[in-house]
């Protein structure tokens, strides 16, 4: 099932764990997912966190992040956001601008996040525009959950979406980036990274 393989695929970072066991577990409207590394608990990982190295292991192996791809029924985007006249147009915008700073991902995250979603453009069918918007956080809530035991004091979800679509999309302003995304400052921090190539399958729904 290809679609199930590009739909969108967050990544998950645990910083500053507590010691001893966490568990990170998913809902979302169809669960079904595809996990690197594979879940060993229903829905989810259960990952031990070293307070000293400040790192997760899963069975006895080290993780630097978690990682899924899921399929989703649909997705709502903002009107906030901005097109592209190509692949190209808008690749070197994602590599060259501030998005990613803004939407406050590392250079660890940068990495990852843009070599997923440049991937999956790259085998993507090509459209004569592509719209960039945030995803803003009640449209994160209704494509999944994650549940996170014990408890972190930061939970951030910053997820982005990619939309390749041959009538260009009529905006209302620039990017509206959310607040309070760094996950810095010794807390105990939860933070997923999303990035969604919107494919032909998804119901697109708009603010």
């Amino acid at each position: 099932d290809t679609t199930f393989m590009q739909t969108s695929s967050p990544f998950i970072y645990v910083y500053n764990p507590p010691q001893g066991p966490i568990s990170i577990s998913l809902d979302s409207p169809l669960n079904k997912y595809f996990p690197s590394p594979a879940f060993n608990a229903q829905n989810g990982w259960n990952v031990l966190g070293d307070k000293e190295k400040g790192t997760i292991s899963l069975n006895g192996k080290g993780q630097e992040h978690l990682f899924y791809e899921l399929k989703i029924p649909s997705i709502t985007l903002t009107r906030h956001g901005q097109n592209f006249a190509s692949k190209e147009e808008f690749a070197s915008y994602l590599k060259e601008s501030d998005f990613l700073d803004r939407l406050g991902f590392s250079t660890k995250e940068k990495e990852n996040s843009l070599g997923y979603i440049l991937k999956k453009l790259e085998e993507a069918k090509g459209s004569k525009y592509y719209y960039l918007t945030v995803l803003d956080d009640s449209a994160v809530a209704e494509i999944s959950t994650l549940v996170v035991e014990p408890k972190p004091e930061k939970l951030i979800r910053s997820y982005f979406a990619v939309y390749p679509t041959d009538v260009p999309v009529t905006t209302e302003g620039s990017f509206k980036f959310p607040e309070n995304l760094n996950a810095g400052s010794g807390d105990y921090t939860v933070k997923e990274t999303g990035e969604f190539l919107v494919t032909d399958g998804i119901v697109i729904f708009f603010e």
